[in-house]
């Protein structure tokens, strides 16, 4: 399986005072310090040290690349072969579909117990990633102005865009179909399908 390869380039970067008390301390401090951050070397002074951060980061194409990954295709024509094959036998192969029924209950009761549990892992996983981050104000309106501009070109594709099309190619009023489709839009909207 081939896939997107893309090279990190840091295109600018800013230079942050630190107190340089971290430099004093003891020498793990000073180490796990120095893996974390890279210091402007001609800014070192007994009260603090300038530490370079990459403030904005691209991703470029740089062709393609080769994934190890499982042939998917292969177990999914193997696994509807072995179901038609199976479901031929009729008595015969009643053990076989008690098995993979019994498996099947196994998995979904284990499947529950993970989306019980998942509330827990993504709010650590958030909560880890709100606590590195230095300019959470400034990231949360740029996440404010995505969430807005998302839900404002959705809404004129939805009322807009997609109605016009309809009419174009049909001929037909657009809205009628939208009083037809409100109660199926709405249910979608409010559970959050996809």
């Amino acid at each position: 399986m081939t896939g997107t390869k893309l090279e990190r380039k840091v295109t600018d970067f800013k230079l942050v005072n630190k107190s340089a008390d971290v430099l004093k301390s003891s020498a793990r401090n000073l180490s796990s310090f120095l893996k974390k951050e890279v210091i402007n070397p001609w800014s070192v002074s007994s009260d603090s040290v300038q530490v370079i951060k990459e403030e904005n980061v691209i991703f470029e194409y740089a062709g393609q690349k080769k994934h190890n990954s499982a042939n998917l295709l292969g177990v999914v024509v193997l696994s509807v072969l072995f179901g038609i094959i199976l479901s031929g036998l009729g008595d015969n192969g009643k053990p076989i579909v008690d098995l993979f029924s019994c498996l099947f209950k196994v998995v979904m009761k284990i499947v529950d117990v993970v989306i019980w549990f998942s509330p827990i892992g993504i709010g650590s996983i958030i909560a880890s990633e709100l606590v590195a981050m230095q300019d959470i104000k400034g990231i949360a309106e740029n996440l404010g102005l995505f969430i807005v501009t998302i839900i404002t070109a959705s809404i004129i594709y939805g009322l807009a865009i997609l109605p016009a099309i309809y009419a174009i190619l049909l001929r037909k009023n657009p809205f009628r179909l939208l009083c037809c489709v409100a109660k199926s839009l709405l249910t979608g909207i409010g559970t959050a399908s996809r």
